[in-house]
């Protein structure tokens, strides 16, 4: 006896919440599912159809619907859960892959969440095309500490120009994430390298000691450095939060902790064990949450110079 099929259709409705990375605005999408399930609320076929509507004018991205949908089209094959079918400059429809015989209310929980890493990787791929020698770094900070967090990101920019790296910094902001941008002025300077600086500044506030070995080092660049350390520290020290009662000092000390991980195509590493920076900084293979930090040897590198007024 065949099942009784009967078509459920599931509306999306996007928004703001649904993809939390600013400038991201989904008030210029709308999109439609139908998904065809069976008295046991399965799903009777593997293979089903999105279309998203596009808006022009509600749209507000750094980049047009063209190059987002191209972005899209070349990033995506047979092994993704979704696959673009077609598109226009008003209306894209994706292909949705599913297992049959899955249940309803299992794909209404999954689908959207999978949704949303989907056009993620794509507004970041996108982003980077127009951004070539920019490094992207997405944060999740809670907001207990989101605050702390971003004026010590601030300070990055300088801890560069300090290593020797002239550089523009921007952060942008949206309710749940903050994205930094940095670019080196000097368009020969490798952005792996930021990357790598990056890495280890994420990581100073938890090297032990530090104020102690700094005082060895009076350049400027290093005192101050050292203050911005101990203000972040006394920050998340003074904050009586649910994150720092449920989290280790560790844990909530280091940033890496809230950085998204990216597909920085723009940035590139090639060895399996990098040394960086001169030997600052090794990352094993594997254990990129285990750096190794050689603090006297980071110091050595910070120099604050002053450039003459004409």
């Amino acid at each position: 006896m065949e099942d009784k099929t009967k078509i459920i259709t599931k509306n999306i409705e996007f928004s703001d919440g649904l993809l939390p990375i600013h400038p991201f605005r989904w008030g210029s999408f709308r999109g439609e599912i139908s998904v065809p399930i069976n008295d046991n609320e399965e799903i009777v076929q593997n293979t089903l159809h999105l279309d998203i509507g596009f808006f022009g004018r509600a749209w507000n991205l750094p980049f047009s619907v063209e190059e987002f949908l191209i972005t899209m089209s070349k990033l995506t094959d047979e092994k993704d859960r979704f696959q673009v079918k077609s598109w226009d400059d008003n209306r894209l429809s994706l292909t949705v892959h599913n297992a049959t015989g899955e249940k309803f209310t299992e794909f209404s929980e999954t689908f959207v969440p999978s949704l949303r890493q989907f056009f993620e990787k794509i507004y970041f791929s996108t982003l980077q095309k127009i951004n070539k020698n920019t490094l992207l770094s997405l944060f999740y900070f809670p907001n207990e500490i989101e605050s702390a967090a971003r004026q010590y990101l601030i300070y990055f920019s300088t801890f560069l120009k300090d290593l020797g790296i002239e550089n523009t910094s921007e952060i942008e902001i949206n309710a749940t994430t903050t994205l930094f941008k940095i670019s080196p002025r000097n368009k020969k300077q490798a952005l792996s390298k930021i990357q790598q600086a990056l890495s280890i500044y994420l990581q100073l506030p938890l090297v032990k000691n530090f104020d102690v070995v700094s005082n060895d080092y009076p350049d400027l660049a290093v005192q101050e450095l050292n203050f911005t350390i101990e203000k972040f520290r006394a920050q998340l020290s003074l904050l009586n939060s649910v994150v720092l009662k449920q989290k280790t000092q560790n844990e909530t000390l280091s940033l890496l902790n809230y950085q998204k991980e990216l597909d920085n195509l723009n940035a590139e590493n090639s060895k399996n064990e990098e040394e960086l920076l001169d030997g600052v900084l090794i990352v094993p293979e594997f254990d990129a949450k285990f750096i190794r930090i050689n603090t006297p040897k980071l110091l050595r590198l910070l120099k604050r110079i002053f450039k003459k007024s004409k």
